[in-house]
């Protein structure tokens, strides 16, 4: 008999024992049958859903219970094809969906200790460079893409390097899959899953204890918390916020300066890649699985394309970007440009023309695929368009509600989500696009006064426009102006960043290499003031000094280190290269740039 013939009891459910009185052999024999089936049944969904996060685990089988009161045989069917399906995005990637932080913390250490193997098994660095890309790639992660042999070996040893990358991964597979689940909407977790929203908040809050436990001391003896530097840099929303509208101010002034024309432009995705209705909430059937990584990447190329049509058209456009999320995490652009207005229409025939490119013929895409919005002076500010965005996606300063929620949403709450969205994606919010280089803009106001009194006419009009003075505020309009005009490419700037090479050693025993120093312009440098900085944690609260917990005792036979002295160690070796190896160490330790592998420093240099 047909296995869906048969009632199946609701998931958790304690049948009560039929009664037996009255039936005939065949009948009992059929119940127990019938019961053993209900047994097999319930013990397969179990194995099914067993690795799971227990919220997807709930989600699978509540929604199995309603599919298989019409047919257990499709209903079994479509939980072995979301499994499987869910199961795919960690196949080769050795980590179980139901890990947690302590978990991925195991993991790296685990893989940083199989690479030591490699290591110690092969001596050319090419050998072992090619053992560990093809360890990282047997387990789902990207090998670190560097030049030099060293420097990949450095870091597949490296437990720290292992965790953020294992992490990475992890949290993206495992946000795929919640967005295939139906966690990531309106009416369930705006922009991104409850999970991952929590596992950014956790995350945030592990950085600010470490911040405030984090001094930095320069080279003259001050020390100045890392958690007061965060708050007065670009980490702080509030401040950022405000350096966004000043660029934006400045760049609207330049173009009425011109006599440009702006216009506001959404430009979205296809509906392929919407996992959700954007009202209802319901499944897209013409979802093809895009991730919001693969969304970005595809509108990323989209206007790569736009730019080198416009480059041969020869048109000239400047403006700013905000990247934001559908409430199922689809990113969508929001451009505000600037261009004459021949050849602003020009533009805007291109983006439609590219956009539409992708299954154009579609129902809606005329409509919602690209969204044009010409801005008219005398009825509003440009800013004012993008104003909103930006605030939206960085601290919902001055919005009282965000359009892609749920009605009741906080608009402080949906912003932090959208930011766990973009670092978990890895996203760029904003940025613009045909203006001078933003980092001169910064590493100018690091230039002391004294520096650009013999500086070429244009460092100097630069270096006014970007100083605060009491009242007076940065004026990004004037920097643009001081810089050149609107069509420069990035060479052309006036003023360019100037670095000088740092040969300290990084984390993993390389050069820093070149770094900002300060300005340049018809050959003439206007260095900046800047020092060189050491990070080190504070010294936590000792111990209450009583005759047994200070009291030293030899560590046992079988402990790492017993019986070593410390201070005959071998230095420059490391930690996993016996001293005593008969062949001596591999030839890559002693090349030059990995004496210290990985650096044994008392602290982090700046």
């Amino acid at each position: 008999m047909h296995l869906s013939s048969f009632p199946a009891p609701a998931p958790g459910s304690q049948s009560a024992p039929p009664d037996v009185a009255g039936l005939s052999l065949a009948q009992i024999r059929g119940l127990e049958a019938q019961a053993s089936r209900d047994k097999q049944q319930r013990d397969w969904e179990t194995r099914m859903v067993a690795t799971l996060p227990q919220r997807w685990r709930l989600a699978l089988l509540r929604r199995h219970a309603n599919e298989k009161t019409q047919d257990l045989f499709t209903a079994n069917q479509n939980l072995l094809k979301t499994v499987s399906r869910i199961r795919s995005h960690f196949d080769g990637c050795a980590l179980e969906p139901g890990f947690t932080y302590d978990d991925l913390g195991q993991r790296a250490e685990q893989f940083a200790k199989r690479c030591e193997r490699l290591v110690l098994r092969w001596k050319q660095p090419s050998q072992i460079r090619s053992e560990i890309e093809s360890f990282c790639k047997t387990n789902g992660v990207q090998p670190p893409n560097h030049t030099k042999d060293a420097q990949v070996i450095a870091r597949a040893v490296s437990a720290d390097w292992w965790r953020r990358t294992l992490g990475s991964v992890h949290a993206r597979h495992l946000e795929t899959c919640a967005i295939e689940l139906g966690f990531v909407h309106k009416h369930a977790g705006l922009y991104v899953s409850d999970e991952a929203f929590a596992r950014r908040s956790r995350q945030l809050k592990r950085s600010a204890a470490i911040l405030a436990g984090t001094d930095a001391i320069s080279e003259d003896g001050e020390i100045v918390s890392m958690e007061e530097i965060a708050k007065r840099s670009l980490a702080n929303k509030a401040i950022r916020r405000a350096e966004l509208m000043t660029r934006a101010r400045g760049i609207e002034e330049v173009s009425r300066q011109h006599g440009f024309a702006a216009a506001f432009i959404v430009v979205t995705c296809p509906s392929r890649m919407h996992a959700r209705g954007s009202k209802s909430g319901q499944a897209n059937p013409n979802f093809d699985g895009t991730t919001p990584r693969e969304a970005q990447d595809y509108l990323c190329s989209l206007w790569q394309c736009i730019r080198s049509a416009a480059q041969r058209l020869s048109l000239t456009y400047f403006g700013l970007r905000t990247v934001e999320p559908h409430h199922d995490g689809t990113p969508h652009w929001n451009l505000l440009i600037f261009a004459t207005p021949n050849d602003l229409s020009k533009l805007i025939a291109l983006v439609r023309e590219y956009a539409l490119r992708d299954n154009g013929d579609e129902a809606g895409a005329q409509r919602r695929r690209i969204r044009v919005e010409h801005i008219d002076p005398a009825k509003g500010s440009a800013v004012g368009y993008i104003a909103k965005y930006i605030s939206k996606n960085l601290d919902a300063h001055g919005i009282d509600a965000d359009h892609e929620a749920a009605p009741g949403a906080v608009p402080s709450e949906t912003a932090a989500r959208a930011e766990a969205w973009a670092a978990l994606w890895g996203i760029r919010q904003f940025q613009d696009f045909g203006c001078p280089p933003v980092g001169v803009w910064r590493e100018l106001r690091r230039v002391p006064a004294d520096e650009i009194q013999q500086a070429p006419e244009c460092i100097r009009r630069a270096w006014q426009a970007v100083q605060r003075d009491g009242e007076k505020r940065a004026d990004y309009g004037s920097y643009f102006e001081a810089q050149g005009k609107p069509g420069c490419t990035r060479k052309d700037w006036s003023t360019q960043l100037h670095k000088e090479n740092d040969e300290r050693t990084g984390r993993y025993g390389e050069p820093i290499g070149p770094r900002p120093a300060g300005v340049a312009a018809c050959g003439h440098v206007c260095r900046s003031a800047r020092k060189r900085w050491t990070l080190q944690r504070r010294a936590r609260a000792s111990s209450p000094w009583t005759r047994v917990n200070n009291c030293t005792h030899p560590l046992p036979a079988n402990e790492p280190g017993a019986g070593l002295d410390p201070q005959n160690q071998p230095s420059g070796v490391p930690d996993f290269i016996p001293a005593s190896w008969p062949e001596g160490a591999p030839p890559f330790i002693s090349s030059p740039g990995l004496a210290e592998y990985p650096p044994n420093r008392p602290g982090r240099q700046v």
